[in-house]
């Protein structure tokens, strides 16, 4: 699960994982022509793209924390 703060000064919003709460794990930034960048960061899931709008932006970031997690669940192998 992400959590989201938007920077008051930039309108930056940056996504953060419960696991590190203070580095964050993707961002959504508003380009004054072509929309809203977004990026996850976290490897090798790392990924990023541009939204027409901020909602659909901050959903992208969410669903690629989403599809890392997941992975990261099913991959992880209990010995």
């Amino acid at each position: 699960m992400l959590s989201k703060r938007r920077c008051p000064y930039t309108g930056v919003v940056n996504f953060y994982s419960e696991e590190d709460p203070f580095m964050a794990v993707g961002s959504v930034v508003k380009d004054s022509e072509s929309g809203f960048f977004w990026r996850y960061y976290t490897e090798p899931y790392a990924r990023g793209g541009l939204a027409s709008d901020i909602g659909s932006a901050e959903r992208a970031v969410l669903a690629a924390g989403s599809k890392a997690e997941h992975a990261a669940q099913c991959c992880t192998v209990s010995h």
